[in-house]
């Protein structure tokens, strides 16, 4: 697994977060998680929304 984020090239007040999983099984027990859920709780509402989007690149 690893994390990334970055700024948004064409909007400066989105962050994109990448998230590299070996498989969705570990994806889907990392959000599962409590301090993922309470990281997620807690900055929900400083954002207009949160948008997850799942790319395979194999």
């Amino acid at each position: 697994m690893a994390y990334d984020f970055y700024t948004c090239t064409d909007d400066p007040d989105r962050l994109v977060f990448v998230e590299t999983w070996a498989d969705e099984a570990g994806h889907g027990f990392h959000m599962e998680q409590q301090h993922t859920k309470d990281f997620i709780a807690f900055h929900e509402p400083f954002h207009r929304n949160f948008t997850f989007e799942t790319i395979n690149v194999s």
